[in-house]
């Protein structure tokens, strides 16, 4: 037992270790792509903490950034502790023979379904405070019908009747 909780403070420690020490790939001067869970500039990767740190730094995303770290931390230590009361109830109760109880696993799984909304709110926050970020950059307008982008939309069925139609919208 003491074995097993030595080994996993060791890992937690390199673990957070790991995930906050920020590079120096983030450049201010230059707008961030957002694709799906990550951040990039240009090809590069922008990592977690370096992006927090320079979003919080920035006067435009620094207003969406009040109480991210709180969310985050929050979700963090609600999932991790869920998940360790999850795993340790899981691994003695396969381990040993005799009554089993399962109440630590059970509130384990409500630590990890309590920190499911913080860790959504916390990301929901942080892609908020990236598009106000972008939001501070002059965007580039097409001069070809002053920045609409036409969009041909050709729907085969229409109020159960079989038609053909084409439709030409402009969005701004």
């Amino acid at each position: 037992m003491r074995h097993t909780t030595v080994s996993a403070i060791l890992l937690a420690t390199f673990t957070v270790a790991c995930a906050t020490a920020p590079g120096k790939n983030f450049d201010t001067s230059r707008p961030l792509k957002i694709e799906g869970g990550s951040y990039r500039q240009g090809e590069q990767i922008i990592q977690l903490p370096e992006l927090e740190e320079k979003l919080e730094a920035h006067p435009a995303a620094r207003p969406q950034m009040g109480g991210y770290q709180a969310k985050k931390w929050t979700g963090m230590i609600l999932g991790s502790a869920g998940g360790a009361l999850v795993g340790w109830n899981l691994g003695t109760n396969l381990t040993t023979s005799g009554t089993k109880t399962w109440t630590p696993a059970l509130v384990g799984a409500g630590a990890i379904a309590l920190a499911i909304p913080f860790a959504l709110m916390a990301d929901g926050q942080l892609r908020s405070a990236a598009e106000a970020y972008n939001g501070s950059f002059a965007q580039p307008q097409s001069k070809v019908l002053g920045g609409a982008v036409p969009f041909l939309a050709i729907v085969p069925e229409s109020n159960g009747r079989k038609q053909c139609l084409a439709g030409f919208t402009m969005s701004f």
